[in-house]
This record gives C-alpha cells, structure tokens and sequence, in this order.
C-alpha cells in the first residue's frame, strides 16, 4: 500500500511528506496546515476548521443542514430519541457536569465587514453573529485540538450505521493527475485509482527501473498513464516498452494487486 503521509521516510531522508494539494481562494486571515487527516483549513493559530455535515439516523438526523448553524450553548438534558429503540425524553446522567455545543466546538466568527469568496460563505446564527461556513457547511475549531496540525476533533474516514453524526476536517482539494483517489484509513491516507483499487509500489524500485517483469505481473498490474498525461509535481511516467507509460508517485511505479478482494484492500 502506498502512504500518502508515512513517518520519515529513512535516516538518511529524515523529510516529512506532506499531501499536495489544489490552491483555492481563501478569505484573509485562514490557511492550509498539513494534518494526518490531509491537508486542511485552519484559522490565524493554525487551528483546524471542521464542519458537521447532517447524518440519518433511525429517527432522523444529526449534525447540521447546509448553511443552517445547529451548535449552540444548550445544555442537553433528556434524550432526543434519534437512536430506537431508546425513545426520547430519558434524562441524562452528570447533568452539572454537562457542556453546551459550544463549549466544545468554538463557531469560527467572521467579522461585519468580511467578504465572501469562491466557496467561502457567511452563515447568521440565531443570536445575529456571523459564522464562517465553507460549501455551505458551518464551520468550527474543536478544543481537542492543541496546535498547529492537530486534527484530533473529528476524522475525514468513511463510516455509517448508527453513527452519530461525525465533525469532519474541512480543507483544499488533494493535487493528484485525473484517474486516482485519496482515502483517509486508520493506517494514514492512502492513494487509490479513481474505481478504489489501492495501489502500491516496491521498495527496489525506482522512477526509471523496475524489477516487477514476468510472472511478478501475474498479480501486480502496472497503473498504465493514459496517452495525454503529463509529469506534474511528484507524478512522473516510467516507459515500461514503446508507448505503455506507468505512473511513477514519488520514485515508485505504481500498481494495483490482483488478489486484493474488494475497493480499498490493504
């Protein structure tokens, strides 16, 4: 599997990779941290900004609908009866240890004069203050998080069932050629072709050389670059025989493994 964040990458190249990613318009006062959750938006400390995208439950949904701020300093008292078959009304336990929404998720405010910008929008809250929201979404920093980079307050993995509705980081979209996809996994980000076949590269291997011929393609399939593509940034092409170019991501030809039983195997 190929990590789109590893650890460092060797003694000898004590570097950190950071995701690339597509440059968007972006209010004054915000910019993109590096994060194990990819790279994301973040206020003037470099805190990361998440939303609460609405999620169905059994009885109806959490989270927040677009441009519509639900997180607010009420204190939860009884069940809300989303989960069956607990049904609503069932008082909560430690009510004088109990927080607000906003206790714990700080709305990012945005001041009477600011301006919106591409897919940057001001939302009103109940009370008349302004709130920063991104595609429509509200947005909001997480007191878990403690610096620059952390994004402990909510993960961008896929989940469902009954779940409640989870806070998601909020950032730029990654910068990768037309034909893959990227994951967040509990092992990290991970890179995959646009259908979610993971792919993958050997240690041996270089940008101009590989040692997977023959038999070793039984299984291992070459993540073949389409005529038009061009080298960008960390993607290269490796010609493997006149005219069939393998995409190359940082020094590693890429494949995809035929046994892999399912989209995003490991």
């Amino acid at each position: 599997m190929l990590g789109l964040l590893p650890a460092l990458a060797s003694a000898a190249d004590e570097r950190l990779y950071t995701e690339a990613y597509r440059n968007v318009p972006m209010p004054a006062g915000f910019r993109v941290e590096a994060t194990p959750e990819g790279p994301v938006f973040a206020n003037t400390n470099g805190m990361t900004l998440y939303k609460w995208p609405q999620h169905k439950l059994r009885n109806g949904y959490s989270g927040e609908s677009p441009s519509n701020p639900a997180c607010y300093d009420d204190v939860l008292t009884v069940t809300a009866g989303l989960m069956s078959p607990y049904p609503p009304g069932i008082k909560l336990p430690e009510l004088d240890k109990r927080k607000g929404c906003t206790d714990l998720w700080h709305p990012v405010f945005a001041a009477a004069d600011a301006e919106e910008v591409g897919e940057w929008t001001i939302v009103e809250r109940r009370d008349g203050a302004l709130q920063w929201a991104y595609e429509e979404q509200p947005l909001y920093t997480s007191i878990k998080d403690n610096q620059p980079g952390d994004a402990v307050g909510g993960t961008r993995r896929s989940f469902g069932g009954d779940s409640p509705a989870k806070r998601v980081p909020v950032g730029p979209p990654s910068l990768h050629p037309p034909g893959f996809s990227i994951r967040s996994t509990f092992n990290g980000r991970m890179l995959a072709t646009d259908r979610s076949a993971s792919v993958y590269s050997f240690d041996g291997d270089t940008a101009t050389s590989t040692a997977c011929e023959g038999a070793c393609l039984t299984n291992w399939e070459p993540v073949v670059a389409p005529s038009l593509a061009r080298e960008q940034g960390e993607w290269s092409l490796f010609e493997r025989s006149p005219g069939v170019r393998q995409w190359v991501f940082r020094g590693k030809p890429l494949y995809t493994y035929a046994l892999d039983a399912g989209t995003w195997s490991q």
